[in-house]
């Protein structure tokens, strides 16, 4: 959240795409960095393992943090017609307020809730995807290293959906047709998946896999930019932060959903059909969320991160 409120100050007319990056970005490297802490664990012990981890914090994160990680002296796209004001003991331009509302009011919007919702149901079937799909596949008669290979799929789909989904939402004439399309497509594919078997094209079922990932990645764009969109910038990270907190809880549930009911089950069926479930409130909700964000087209939104009215306003 406080990435995405940072974001915004800096990008505007391409804030999706900034934001799916800097998110798969945040990806690959734990990706990159698990297998060398696996090897120094194995070798060297624990203790050297997090005296490497704090070593890439102190050495590479923190000077890239202060090296870059400053507020702009004026926030991009600021209202037009507002200029940079001066002070008596300065004459550099100081930081306009943000625009936007206070987070209270924006809570009282019901697309705020809708949109949650929606994000707390892809991610509960998401999370257990995510945390059960080589036992899933094992399951279905899969060899274990045939598996594993195949789950990679959900990561390249995590790491695509978080480029795609940013570069779909800044170029769609009305991006809120973004996440019912992702959401749906994995709802499909989770169905897919639900009748899969051993005899299943392993193409088909890495392309079911994948739209899944697409999903979760998306999912990481969707809080910061609508609610950017429509509340400004002013509580956007105070909004964002309780939807990225809940998602990331019940992605965790989600895991644990499919471990209880395979354990009482005996397999993942009924578990994926949660799955789809979920994927189908996400949908619906977002379908509501675009319907009534259309009816709302005539009166103001912070739009380029400014408040701009339509022709009728």
């Amino acid at each position: 959240a406080t990435t995405a409120q940072f974001l915004s100050k800096w990008f505007s007319k391409h804030y999706g795409l900034t934001v799916g990056i800097v998110g798969a970005v945040g990806g690959i490297v734990p990706l990159l960095l698990t297998p060398i802490l696996g090897v120094v664990l194995e070798n060297s012990g624990w203790r050297t393992g997090y005296y490497m981890i704090g070593a890439f914090m102190l050495i590479i994160c923190l000077p890239l943090v202060v090296a870059f990680f400053r507020e702009p002296k004026v926030p991009v796209a600021a209202p037009s017609g507002a200029a940079p004001t001066a002070t008596a003991d300065s004459d550099k331009p100081q930081a306009q307020a943000l625009e936007g509302i206070p987070a209270r009011q924006a809570a009282k919007d019901p697309r705020y809730w809708l949109f949650t919702i929606a994000f707390l149901g892809v991610s509960i079937a998401v999370g257990g995807f995510l945390a059960s799909i080589v036992p899933i596949l094992i399951g279905k008669g899969y060899d274990p290293s045939i598996a594993a290979i195949i789950s990679m799929a959900m990561l390249a789909g995590v790491m695509t959906g978080r480029i795609v989904g940013g570069m779909l939402l800044d170029r769609s004439p009305f991006p809120y047709l973004v996440p019912v399309v992702l959401f749906a497509l994995s709802g499909i594919s989770a169905v897919a998946m639900l009748f899969a078997t051993s005899n299943t094209a392993v193409i088909l079922v890495f392309t079911a896999i994948f739209l899944i990932g697409v999903s979760q990645g998306a999912e990481g764009d969707f809080p910061a930019f609508f609610f950017r969109r429509e509340f400004g910038r002013k509580a956007l990270a105070t909004l964002s932060s309780w939807v990225y907190l809940l998602t990331t809880g019940f992605a965790g549930i989600g895991g644990f959903i499919f471990a209880m009911i395979r354990d009482a089950t005996g397999g993942y069926s009924a578990a994926i059909v949660v799955a789809i479930a979920g994927f189908a409130i996400g949908t619906l909700l977002s379908i509501v969320v675009a319907i009534l964000s259309w009816r709302n087209r005539q009166g103001t939104v912070f739009l380029e991160n400014r408040p701009v009215a339509t022709a009728e306003a």
